[in-house]
Formats: C-alpha cells, sequence, structure tokens
C-alpha cells in the first residue's frame, strides 16, 4: 500500500516540461509541483528517482537508479523521458539506462488520480519481465480537476 512520502528535495538541475496533454481528452497534467529528487525502496534495495530533474551523487546524471551507497545503477537517462496515458493513468517512461541482458533498463513511473492525495503517495519499486520497472505514485496532480464556476 502506498505511504504519504515528505517533500522532495528541493534541488533539481534540469527541468524539461513536467507535464502532459492527453490526446484523448486535451486536457494537461501539470507535474511541476512534483519537481524534485525522491526515495523508496522495492526489489530488496533502496531506489531513488527524480520527477522533471537531474540527481545527485551517488546516481549523478541519472533520473533513476538503484542506490547501492557508493554508487547507483542506472535505471533511467533524465534526457530520454516521455510521456503517455492508458487506462486512466499517466506514465513518464525514463529510457536510457544501461544495457541489462538484450536491452537497456528503463523505468516507468505511473501517476493514478487519488482526488484528495495532495502530498503523493509512492509505492514500493517494482520490476516486469526483464530489466523494466515500475514506480506508482498516487496523486491528486493525476486527475482531471473541473474549473469551479464563476458566480453570475
Amino acid at each position: 500500500t502506498p505511504t504519504p512520502t515528505p517533500t522532495p528535495t528541493p534541488t533539481p538541475t534540469y527541468s524539461a516540461t513536467c507535464g502532459y496533454r492527453s490526446s484523448v481528452t486535451g486536457y494537461y497534467y501539470d507535474f511541476a509541483p512534483l519537481l524534485g529528487n525522491y526515495e523508496t525502496t522495492g526489489l530488496g534495495m533502496d531506489w531513488l528517482f527524480t520527477i522533471c530533474s537531474v540527481l545527485e551523487y551517488p546516481c549523478a546524471d541519472m533520473a533513476v537508479c538503484q542506490n547501492l551507497g557508493n554508487r547507483g545503477i542506472s535505471c533511467g537517462s533524465p534526457y530520454q523521458m516521455t510521456w503517455s496515458e492508458a487506462n486512466g493513468d499517466i506514465t513518464l517512461k525514463y529510457d536510457g539506462g544501461p544495457t541489462c541482458g538484450p536491452s537497456p533498463r528503463y523505468t516507468n513511473i505511473i501517476f493514478s488520480c487519488l482526488p484528495n492525495a495532495d502530498i503523493p503517495q509512492i509505492g514500493t519499486a517494482s520490476q516486469g519481465s526483464g530489466c523494466d520497472y515500475y514506480i506508482h505514485i498516487n496523486t491528486s496532480l493525476a486527475c482531471i480537476s473541473t474549473p469551479t464556476p464563476t458566480p453570475t
């Protein structure tokens, strides 16, 4: 079960457009308020990851890494990020990790709508069938907000 996570480290060193415009609804999901660095656990290790930024030591110049203390293994590059949507979720994919078997490592950060989650709820890291990794985040920022009507 995802649990609330403290405020991220507010020292991002890289920023691309931190959001996604839905090709289905036209709605723009703005994830800029989550800009920063985060930690989670999973698969028996600590993970560091960023949202629209770049990590620092021991995971310098990475977007997602398996933190091994004095070094990190990249599971995605901040310079190879793409956005997509499926099943009501928005996914930020970081490609470009080192080769792992026949293909490079990559990580999908999956944002799911949780209307009252003003503080993101970050789940543990999990692994797909190869060197593909997944981190789920429940946040109100993944919800389509309805504008408040202006009184007449």
